[in-house]
């Protein structure tokens, strides 16, 4: 009692309807980026052992070109 006051926070309904509704959407935010930077990394390691392949190949061919 030395004068301090109490103070009590009221949450609204509107609080129990929007701090879900932000994590709910940061979740599928961050699902549907990540998924995007996934496949995307995907296919550039994918063309980089392609890449890596056709050299390969084409060291080949000229090895083979030199033995005959």
């Amino acid at each position: 009692m030395g004068g301090a006051e109490e103070v009590r926070t009221v949450f609204s309904a509107a609080h129990a309807i929007y701090i879900p509704l932000c994590v709910v959407t940061g979740l599928i935010l961050g699902w549907v980026l990540g998924a995007r930077s996934s496949k995307a990394e995907i296919t550039r390691l994918q063309r980089l052992l392609d890449d890596e392949d056709e050299r390969q190949a084409a060291e080949r061919l000229v090895a083979r070109e030199k033995g005959s």
